[in-house]
């Protein structure tokens, strides 16, 4: 794995570790809006 690759997920790993991002409100309210958006698209785009 590239180093740059592995420091991003490093940094990922404990940038969540000392803040626990994934259990911030505001966080998940983004990834259910992301989930909404492409489960929205798989359903109605359909070409």
């Amino acid at each position: 794995m590239p180093l740059a690759i592995s420091g991003t997920f490093n940094f990922m790993i404990v940038f969540q570790v000392e803040h626990n991002i994934l259990m911030h409100p505001f966080h998940m309210l983004g990834v259910a809006k992301v989930f909404e958006g492409s489960l929205f698209s798989a359903i109605y785009m359909v070409p």
